[in-house]
């Protein structure tokens, strides 16, 4: 967990192969769900739901990679607070809501629906994937002073 990369943070040891190992943990449980709901959600939802629902099978498999990166970010989005960085964490929430409003801004309009849920993932894909890069810098250059001032 988290916790384990303030500890090591904290006595000055490397995080980033425990960061490392968790964001494949991560990665392999977000997979499963993935897998099952982009190969068989049609039917699923049309089976649990009703024949209606079938074509939220496939909104499902559209959305659900950025729903992953989502997931893997925002769990591992402690350790970048640990490693003393909340002015990039802030930086970085900033630039999301930006970004994410001028897609909105550029694409609503014209678009349909699932158009817009495909550039919503590939905002997602994008800005997340920034995010777990920023992650892994600040765990790999924890700031100085704020490991000091934890000890």
């Amino acid at each position: 967990n988290t916790r384990h990369v303030a500890t090591l943070l904290r006595e000055g040891r490397d995080a980033v192969a425990y960061l490392g190992k968790l964001l494949a943990m991560l990665a392999a449980v977000a997979a499963v769900p993935m897998a099952i709901l982009v190969v068989w959600g049609r039917p699923l939802f049309s089976a649990v739901f009703g024949p209606q629902w079938e074509p939220a099978g496939d909104v499902i498999a559209i959305l659900l990679p950025g729903i992953a990166v989502r997931f893997i970010a925002s769990t591992l989005s402690g350790a970048m607070i640990s490693s003393g960085h909340l002015r990039l964490v802030a930086a970085w929430q900033v630039l999301n809501i930006a970004a994410t409003s001028a897609m909105f801004l550029t694409v609503g309009q014209g678009a349909t629906t699932r158009e817009i849920f495909f550039y919503i993932v590939v905002t997602d894909l994008a800005l997340y994937g920034l995010y777990l890069g920023l992650i892994v810098h600040a765990v790999r250059h924890p700031k100085a002073t704020h490991r000091e001032a934890t000890n």
